[in-house]
């Protein structure tokens, strides 16, 4: 057999002495990133604290540029006001649709089959209390091309940050999916603080987020819609 022995002073140890060195700065500063990102990532705020555009910038700026892996598309359907459609709520604030001064309307929040984050309004007076068409409280060609066109659509959110991530992702992408997730929840409840100053809102969806701990490096996001929540006469949502 034959042996080598290395001289260390030679150039090929000293790569080496060199290669060992860089690997080990490299975890300390790995270790030194993770934990500021943990810091940053328990500080984050509960409940509708912030703006719905201020949770979107909290998100970004944890994001570096980078896109969500878990949901690629994530930050651009943010940044088109979290799906919220304009055109759908001025036609339902166009009083050239109403025959009462005031209607009165349902707000029903979900996720439908394919996973997606929809908000839909529907007459409190509908098809089954209308006994005739003078109780409808819109105009009866609105109504049904509400139906037909989905303008009972207020907003629709493809993919949001919900459950669990199959995949270990870093604290920084943890920390953008809880905050993206409160920000579809804030711009939620600041539309309908808009649609009630309009009309009246008889009952409404009320959304909740909870965090829960998944293994070492994940983060369970849990939505709970309760439904249907009355409100009561002459109170603010």
């Amino acid at each position: 057999m034959l042996r080598m022995r290395i001289d260390p002073n030679s150039p090929m140890d000293n790569r080496a002495n060199v290669t060992k060195i860089s690997v080990a700065r490299k975890v300390v500063l790995l270790l030194i990133y993770s934990a500021s990102c943990q810091d940053r990532y328990l500080e984050l705020p509960r409940g509708p604290k912030l703006k719905s555009h201020e949770y979107l910038d909290e998100a970004k700026l944890c994001l570096q540029g980078r896109k969500l892996i878990s949901s690629p598309q994530c930050i651009f359907r943010a940044e088109q006001d979290y799906g919220v459609s304009a055109y759908n709520l001025n036609s339902l604030f166009d009083r050239r649709n109403w025959k009462a001064e005031r209607p009165r309307i349902r707000v029903k929040a979900h996720f439908n089959q394919l996973g997606n984050f929809c908000v839909k309004w529907s007459p409190t007076i509908d098809y089954w209390m209308a006994k005739t068409v003078d109780d409808f409280e819109f105009d009866y060609t609105y109504l049904k091309e509400v139906n037909i066109k989905e303008i009972d659509r207020l907003q629709w959110f493809r993919d949001p940050p919900k459950g669990t991530v199959v995949f270990p992702i870093d604290p920084e992408e943890r920390s953008a999916r809880t905050l993206l997730a409160r920000g579809i929840i804030a711009r939620y409840h600041e539309m309908l603080a808009t649609v009630s100053g309009h009309l009246l809102v008889t009952s409404y969806t009320q959304l909740s987020l909870t965090e829960r701990k998944s293994g070492r490096s994940n983060v369970d996001l849990d939505w709970e819609f309760v439904e249907p929540a009355s409100v009561p006469a002459d109170t603010d949502i």
